[in-house]
């Protein structure tokens, strides 16, 4: 089959095909089997056509005598296990290149019947894009479903040879069916990735391995994990389920040989994988890191990125390419010029793109989260680690909800508790709750005057200095409390930096996560900030408070004018 036959195929309309094969299945199949069941209707009619049968024909005969391959032959016995007969009254409605196109263009994770999950078009893509195979590689893709990586990857380079491997067995047996009626370089098997019989390694690998398993979920997986420790000796049961999935697949991958990988972002950054990331960095396994647009995966919202492994790589590429999509209205599409964009990212630095080096990736505690390096790099004067000016720093305490109501009192007390929404425009509102009196353990979350606070989560985060502290304030779980050497650091000095643009771009490059950003305290403390002489200090802290209290005068106005215009009308008024 010729690629400009495949090209052909792709413009062919497929929904009317689906819902005919659906329609004439209603009342026969029950919801689970109706995808299987459309895709045996079409892959007889389709192998009928080719022996130029005309209905009615005996079907049950023709199946067993005509579709030679046996397991290809009980898949459809078992899709649809009934008369035949009654389903060909669609046998003459589509031509046999319809029929071709949809059994190898077809995407049923569109349809509402349907259990398989599919990688994007957009990120099959840029992945075959960027593994850039060549004719006789050995191509696999672990995990395949449907095989439709496989397939744009033929279609891509047909003189490769190809495999896949699932676990699910009607995806399997469509995936069989697409690869045979391909070519005979695309072999598929029913087997779980990690109990793959075959020591053959591979040029080029791809896998869109499934999201948010447990290790211990893994089954094979978990026995891989065990076995794999000589050589990835920092593998262990904590370690996330994409680095153990990331660890098989480098294993079968060829020392010059390139795999692509879709991870979620969490095991990019959080510190229960920080030992396997040192490995596989330390080791130059990783070549590059895209952060991909959310929402781009109909089955689920989990952020994610894509890994590219290879051999030999003193950097690592970081790329953003969050921002590249067309909002949809259930999901979100990457444009073809956007995965130029993406792909020349691949190649080139910019603001959304950059070769980070091992001494950078150690500072920051062997993060793969892109925004980590490619925020505004502002040039910070006489910078010095956060930590340098430093007495104590403390996260606030963690207080369920149904135990913080209970410690709640109407009356005032001499404690009060800070929360996130209690800082507004750098100001600690003064209106606190009051607390009853607590145990002696929480007096380590207190924030004491010219203490700094800044918020864990959510960008922009929020920084304030504490004054006037008349009471006990007890601060929160979402919060650092920052007690800073005075002898050498001005409090407001460091809350204007943290409020000006550099300061804001400072925080941002340590912050990780796509849904909600988030900070580490080992991250903050080792963030470069301006150390001024006292002098100079002194000057921006009293300017800075000047323009605290204008903010503070201004929302004392605003809020006696809220509260005076409710008494404007009068029905006394003359």
């Amino acid at each position: 089959m010729q690629r400009v036959k495949l090209d052909e195929l792709k413009k062919v309309d497929l929904s009317s095909i689906e819902w005919t094969l659906f329609n004439a299945l209603r009342g026969e199949l029950c919801a689970p089997n109706i995808v299987a069941g459309a895709f045996s209707l079409a892959f007889v009619m389709y192998s009928a056509k080719l022996k130029q049968k005309v209905f009615p024909f005996d079907v049950q005969a023709f199946i067993n005598t005509e579709i030679e391959d046996e397991s290809d032959r009980m898949f459809v016995k078992n899709s649809i296990a009934f008369g035949w007969e009654n389903l060909f009254a669609v046998y003459d409605r589509f031509s046999i290149d319809q029929l071709l196109a949809f059994l190898i263009y077809w995407n049923p994770e569109d349809s509402p019947f349907s259990t398989v999950d599919k990688t994007p078009d957009s990120v099959i893509e840029i992945a075959i894009n960027i593994l850039n195979i060549k004719p006789n590689e050995a191509v696999a893709d672990f995990g395949t479903g449907l095989g439709s990586f496989l397939v744009e990857a033929f279609n891509y380079e047909q003189e490769a040879n190809y495999y896949g491997n699932d676990v699910d067995t009607a995806a399997i047996a469509m995936a069989r069916i697409r690869g045979k009626l391909l070519g005979d370089n695309i072999e598929f098997k029913q087997e779980d990735m990690f109990a793959r019989k075959s020591t053959q390694t591979f040029d080029k690998i791809f896998s869109n391995y499934p999201f948010g398993f447990r290790p211990r979920e893994l089954r094979e997986g978990y026995v891989f994990l065990e076995k794999a420790r000589d050589r990835f000796p920092n593998l262990s049961r904590a370690t996330s389920p994409d680095w153990i999935f990331n660890s098989l697949i480098l294993d079968s991958l060829k020392t010059e040989g390139k795999a692509v990988a879709i991870m979620t972002n969490g095991g990019t950054w959080n510190s229960i994988d920080k030992p396997i990331r040192e490995f596989f960095i330390k080791k130059g396994y990783i070549e590059m890191i895209i952060a991909l647009p959310s929402n781009l995966f109909k089955y689920t919202n989990i952020p994610t990125s894509m890994i590219v492994l290879s051999h030999g790589n003193a950097e690592v590429r970081m790329i953003d390419a969050t921002e590249m999509f067309e909002p949809g209205r259930r999901y979100n599409e990457v444009s073809k010029e956007q995965i130029k964009q993406i792909l020349d990212l691949c190649q080139h630095s910019t603001e959304k793109s950059k070769l980070v080096s091992l001494d950078t990736m150690v500072k920051q505690d062997y993060s793969l989260s892109p925004v980590r390096y490619l925020s505004p790099n502002m040039e910070i004067r006489n910078g010095v680690p956060f930590h340098t000016v430093i007495d104590r720093i403390t996260r606030g305490a963690s207080i369920r909800a149904s135990e913080l109501d209970d410690l709640v009192s109407i009356e005032p007390t001499d404690t009060q508790y800070l929360m996130l929404n209690n800082i507004q425009d750098g100001i600690i509102e003064e209106d606190l709750p009051f607390l009853r009196s607590l145990d002696k353990k929480y007096e380590k979350y207190f924030v004491k005057n010219n203490n700094l606070v800044i918020s864990k989560n959510g960008a922009p985060f929020k920084v304030a200095v504490m004054e006037r502290a008349h009471n006990h304030i007890l601060a929160n779980g979402n919060l650092f409390i920052i007690e800073l050497d005075t002898s050498k650091i001005d409090p407001y000095y460091l809350q204007a930096f943290f409020t000006s643009e550099a300061g804001i771009a400072a925080l941002k490059s340590i912050s990780v996560g796509s849904s909600i950003q988030n900070i580490s305290m080992s991250a903050l403390k080792e963030l470069i900030i301006p150390l001024d002489e006292m002098e100079v200090q002194k000057r921006i802290a009293e300017k800075f408070k000047i323009k605290l209290d204008e903010i503070a005068i201004h929302k004392y106005k605003h809020q006696k004018a809220l509260d005076e215009i409710k008494n404007v009308f009068s029905f006394e008024e003359v």
